[in-house]
């Protein structure tokens, strides 16, 4: 009987860690890998569904270690610094090249803002959710 009630509880406590969060990884450090380790392609912009004949000019972004953050907005590239501290994210100061293109400058306009506003996030297997609050500002894929 007492090895009935020890595996029982062993089997409780396995159960409890195998999914913690919905970061797919199971410990924080896991979704930190995934988090730095994909490159996150633009899906939806404050709601609005991105058009993804864009092809390479889709945003996206790609969080490399030692808290760099790279990407495209649309036209121009994207570089800086972020950090993640639990489910807190936060951009630093963007930089990013200077070309115009037309027909994805208002797109990148409204993503580096976003960026900007971003104070959390939450990972759901290949999903990236930027927050601002409880506010969704932008859903990312994994590539």
């Amino acid at each position: 009987m007492r090895t009935l009630v020890s595996l029982a509880v062993a089997l409780t406590l396995m159960a409890g860690t195998c999914n913690e969060g919905k970061d797919g990884g199971g410990t924080p450090g896991n979704a930190l890998a995934k988090l730095i380790g994909s490159k996150w392609v633009l899906q939806t912009l404050n709601g609005t569904p991105i058009d993804q004949s864009l092809g390479e000019r889709t945003p996206y972004l790609q969080l490399a270690e030692g808290d760099q953050v790279s990407g495209k907005g649309g036209c121009n590239q994207l570089f800086g610094s972020f950090t993640v501290q639990g489910s807190s994210l936060k951009f630093g100061e963007l930089g990013a090249t200077k070309m115009y293109c037309q027909d994805t400058m208002e797109l990148e306009g409204k993503f580096t803002s976003a960026l900007r506003a971003t104070d959390g996030y939450g990972l759901d297997g290949d999903v990236l959710r930027l927050m601002q609050g409880d506010r969704e500002l932008a859903v990312l894929r994994a590539q």
